[in-house]
């Protein structure tokens, strides 16, 4: 099976650097009930927010992943 590379939404952690997708965009075509949110032609179009934001980062636990680091 040949390497694709694929895109996904998901956050990025301005303290530690690392990258994940939450589970409410883990699945982007299947939303509640069996509307799609996407249309399968649009994949690179920005998924609707999920309900609750993140308030740490999953590696390294900062409650400020949002924010770049100051004074580095």
């Amino acid at each position: 099976m040949p390497l694709t590379k694929i895109a996904m939404w998901g956050y990025y952690c301005h303290r530690c650097g690392h990258r994940w997708v939450p589970r409410g965009l883990a699945h982007v075509f299947r939303a509640k009930g069996d509307e799609p949110r996407l249309k399968p032609g649009n994949p690179g179009e920005k998924p609707e927010k999920p309900d609750e934001e993140p308030t740490v980062c999953p590696a390294c636990k900062s409650p400020y992943w949002k924010r770049e680091k100051e004074g580095s």
